[in-house]
């Protein structure tokens, strides 16, 4: 299954010149979960509006928050996750939000 959202995942990233290799880690700190958002419900995100090579841990952490906000836009429900679990790379929280965006948009 893990094989599964990465390859979904880079499917919609490659156009956007980023690459998914380890769930966990490459979605810590938030870039690529806004930018497989926006590729996904055609959403422009402008890179002002994110920190694009986030630094900090409260980067991060705003960075995750802003895709729940986009996922609420989505009209997905809001993750049960909290930012910090996405941020701490807590493995099953990550795989349940790529997994609920995996289920929505697999077509």
């Amino acid at each position: 299954m893990k094989e599964s959202l990465v390859k979904f995942s880079n499917t919609h990233l490659a156009r956007l010149g980023y690459e998914v290799t380890d769930l966990e880690t490459d979605f810590a700190d938030g870039v690529r979960l806004i930018l497989l958002l926006g590729s996904l419900e055609g959403f422009f995100i402008p890179f002002y509006s994110f920190h694009l090579k986030p630094e900090t841990v409260e980067e991060k952490l705003e960075n995750v928050s802003h895709s729940f906000s986009l996922m609420e836009e989505a009209c997905l429900p809001r993750p049960r996750n909290r930012p910090y679990e996405i941020v701490h790379k807590d493995r099953k929280s990550t795989l349940r939000i790529i997994y609920s965006l995996f289920i929505k948009y697999k077509n």
